[in-house]
This record gives structure tokens, C-alpha cells and sequence, in this order.
């Protein structure tokens, strides 16, 4: 007996594109249903005109990541990738779509980096240095006045200097 999907969320104001063999194909602007049963999330793509024009199956197996602050990249098992563009979606619809993500399959931290200061390449959006690792920020409530920061490792990088604070 098959398990009746259960509507969870709706983004609106997405894009979606497919990518391949370095070919982008634009599926274009519409809405995002998200359905779910025990086994898989689903992922329909609805334009403007009320055309279902694609269904992206996630398993716990799938893999998805954020790439700068709104797009989504989701591996596609025949190949290639999805890219879903949040840019112009609800604040919260955004963010309940990727608290699902964390639930149900692998939604990772596609450079590994937990409490890293890094610089990246804002196009390619890859990591061209580590600049620190272990980076703790405290509250800013818990100094009554602004404290010299100790700069013992000058590092220059593109012209910026940055410091390592030990």
C-alpha cells in the first residue's frame, strides 16, 4: 500500500535551472511545492502558468547545498545538477525549506568549515584560503568598552590584510 504524500511547505518566487555538461537550461520562474512521505521528499517546480515543469525526488541519500545566501544546488541522479534561485522568495519560506532539507537528506556545509574565518572567490564561490579555524565571537554585550585586539600573524591576501588573533 502506497503512503499518501503530505503537503509541507510552499516557497514562491523561486527559478529553477538544470545544469549539464556545462550547459544551464532555464526552466523558469514559479512557485515550489514540497511533499513528503516516510521513504522521500518531492520537490515540484510550478510556473506562472500553472505547468508542472519539473519533480525533483530527494531520498536521504541526496545531497543539496547552499551556495552564496539563496541558491540551492541539488545533485541530480541522471546527472548534472538543479539550481533553485530563493532570491526573491519569503524570508521564511526560504528558511522552512531548508530546515526540511537538514531533516530528510544531506544537506551539508559543502566546504567542511565549522567556525572558520575564509575567503572566497564571489564568483566561483570557492574557498581560495583559510584564514582561521576555531573562531569563537563573543556577545558584544559582555564588554562595558571596546578592547585592542593582539595581532601577533600579519597575513596578506589580494591586498586586504588579515590577522590571525592568537
Amino acid at each position: 500500500m502506497k503512503k499518501e504524500q503530505q503537503n509541507l511547505c510552499a516557497v514562491d518566487r523561486v527559478s529553477l535551472a538544470s545544469f549539464q555538461d556545462g550547459h544551464i537550461e532555464e526552466l523558469g520562474n514559479g512557485h515550489l511545492l514540497i511533499y513528503s512521505n516516510e521513504q522521500h521528499i518531492n520537490l515540484r517546480f510550478i510556473d506562472y502558468y500553472g505547468e508542472e515543469r519539473a519533480s525533483i525526488d530527494l531520498t536521504p541519500k541526496s545531497k543539496a547545498w547552499l551556495q552564496p545566501d539563496h541558491l540551492l544546488i541539488f545533485d541530480r541522479p541522471e546527472g548534472g545538477r538543479w539550481r533553485l534561485d530563493c532570491s526573491a522568495s519569503d524570508l521564511n519560506a526560504f528558511q522552512a525549506l531548508q530546515d526540511l532539507l537538514t531533516y530528510f537528506i544531506k544537506y551539508e556545509n559543502r566546504h567542511h568549515l565549522r567556525n572558520a574565518l575564509a575567503m572566497m572567490n564571489p564568483v566561483s564561490c570557492q574557498v581560495t584560503e583559510v584564514i582561521a579555524r576555531n573562531v569563537q565571537l563573543e556577545d558584544e554585550d559582555t564588554f562595558s568598552e571596546k578592547q585592542p585586539v593582539m595581532m601577533e600573524t600579519p597575513m596578506v591576501s589580494l591586498g586586504v590584510p588579515f590577522f590571525w588573533v592568537g
